[in-house]
């Protein structure tokens, strides 16, 4: 198991890296771009980006199992499986790909007509909205042979890529727009980045994998019979998961208008990049419990996904709760005044986003040891109940009753997914292990807020409205605050064990410092 954890510390941590390099360019990039194309076509970009998203839903879920079988097969040294993974897939998405595009070509004016928008910007959104469509089969396709580089746990080198592509598509994103051409401009730009990577990616690809081969004799009914039959469980799960993290952009732009998608987009970026760190793992732990449950038994898997998800939930709890407290000054700071809507869609999609990472290790293990009818059951459930209540609390309430609807389906169906994996897979009471996990990080945050509650309320004896820098000041000191007492707190509750301790120290270098 020491080889495996050395793969997964090492991936893990250029996984971070990318992430952070693409956060920190998108949140700088956001508010210039938003005043530079306009409320209304950025709202409209970001319905274009969902719209082709959905297209996805009708691929089967061919995607998803890839990497899980190409580790499989790596493990067991059959590279003609592996050919006949990456070769079965691709033909696929070559059909498929070809099938959307003459459909969303055809009918992108049905499509537009949906929302409600200026008519002036018609030409724009069905420009974007062809070549959003034209981007997302490339990638699609494009990962059918990059998978092999995910199975083979090189996630080190993909994210390595990734940090390439986040570089040349700022660049080329200032550039287009300094030069006027706006919207379409976003999009192309989006287009000739991914071309370039995604060549890159696949050179990598043939190069970590010598014995890779696409040919017509990899071509299997068998494979793709496999392949469907894994992908098409998991696939509810991306059902699940495109109704509740943009089904709310669709529904505000379709019930109330394309400007407030805009406010909404602004609150859950925030919500969404927190959540997005401890996913970040996830395609590292998919085909890591593959290969572990080829060597060990059930227990060992479930002892270890535990300790894993102790690391998460240290992690994930207090900063949802620090982004809850702090989110108003953080947008106004970011974007500037008059964004109060933003900031109540962020807590309120943090507490749901937290409720769905929670589970993350056990998705994991049960994707890499082929029972996604777990997940596929619950996600089901989440997607009903966030589509419902949603679409009620909009009409209902108005704009909030989006991601008040998606918070509150969120939470419930996480919790049901976590009881159903202990009783019916792991056989084991849920509780104990939920205490371990969560005590002591909920606690320690619960207290933490303390300080950050009186350091919060000192700026307001000296400036009623402190300026974009003073804001920013503030938060590092709240953060700075919060995070040393959550760290005292944690340590004295006891939440990792000696041996957790050492085991961390071992991949994350100031974890021994942080932790005692």
């Amino acid at each position: 198991m020491t080889g495996l954890k050395e793969k997964i510390g090492r991936s893990t941590v250029l996984t971070f890296l990318a992430h952070f390099l693409k956060l920190a360019v998108a949140f700088v990039l956001l508010p210039y771009i938003v005043s530079t194309i306009g409320k209304e076509r950025f709202g409209l970009w970001v319905i274009v980006v969902v719209v082709t998203q959905y297209c996805g839903l009708a691929d089967l879920g061919i995607a998803h199992p890839l990497s899980k079988y190409i580790a499989e097969y790596y493990t067991k040294r059959e590279p003609d499986r592996i050919n006949q993974v990456v070769t079965t897939g691709l033909a696929f998405y070559v059909v498929f790909g070809a099938v959307v595009l003459t459909v969303v070509c055809a009918m992108s004016g049905f499509f537009l007509r949906l929302f409600a928008f200026s008519p002036a910007l018609y030409p724009d959104a069905l420009f974007a909205l062809r070549i959003g469509v034209l981007i997302f089969v490339i990638e699609l396709a494009a990962a059918c042979v990059t998978s092999v580089l995910r199975g083979l746990q090189r996630i080190d080198v993909t994210r390595k890529v990734q940090m390439l592509y986040v570089v040349i598509n700022a660049a080329g994103t200032v550039l287009v727009l300094r030069m006027g051409f706006g919207l379409r401009g976003l999009f192309l730009n989006d287009l000739a980045c991914l071309c370039a990577t995604a060549a890159l990616e696949i050179g990598l690809s043939f190069a970590a994998l010598p014995s890779l081969r696409i040919a017509r004799r990899f071509l299997s009914s068998e494979m793709f019979r496999r392949l469907f039959s894994f992908g098409i469980r998991v696939q509810m799960s991306r059902f699940s998961a495109l109704i509740g993290f943009q089904l709310d952009k669709v529904l505000i732009g379709y019930f109330l208008s394309v400007g407030l998608v805009t406010y909404y987009e602004i609150g859950a970026k925030i919500s969404f990049a927190l959540r997005q760190l401890p996913l970040l793992v996830f395609p590292i732990l998919v085909p890591a419990f593959s290969e572990l449950s080829v060597r060990r038994n059930r227990a060992e898997i479930y002892d270890f996904a535990v300790r894993l998800s102790k690391v998460l939930a240290f992690a994930a709890v207090p900063c949802t709760v620090f982004t809850i407290f702090a989110v108003p000054r953080f947008i106004e700071a970011w974007v500037g005044p008059g964004y109060g809507l933003s900031a109540r869609v962020t807590r309120l999609l943090s507490v749901g986003y937290l409720a769905d990472v929670l589970p993350l290790i056990l998705y994991a293990v049960l994707q890499g040891m082929e029972r996604p009818h777990f997940q596929m059951w619950t996600s089901t459930l989440s997607a009903a109940a966030n589509l419902v209540l949603s679409v009620a609390l909009i009409r209902w309430i108005g704009f909030i009753g989006a991601p008040l609807g998606t918070c509150i389906a969120m939470t419930v169906t996480s919790a049901f997914f976590v009881w159903i994996a202990h009783r019916f897979f792991f056989r084991v009471r849920a509780l104990p292990a939920l205490r371990r996990t969560l005590r002591a990080p909920c606690a320690a945050s619960a207290l933490a807020l303390v300080p950050l509650v009186a350091c919060d309320r000192a700026p307001s004896l000296l400036s009623a409205q402190p300026s974009r820098l003073a804001n920013l000041g503030i938060l590092s000191l709240q953060g700075l605050l919060f995070l040393a007492a959550y760290l005292v707190l944690a340590r004295r509750l006891g939440h990792f064990t000696r041996e957790e301790k050492e085991e961390l120290g071992r991949y994350v270098p100031c974890a021994r410092l942080l932790l005692g």
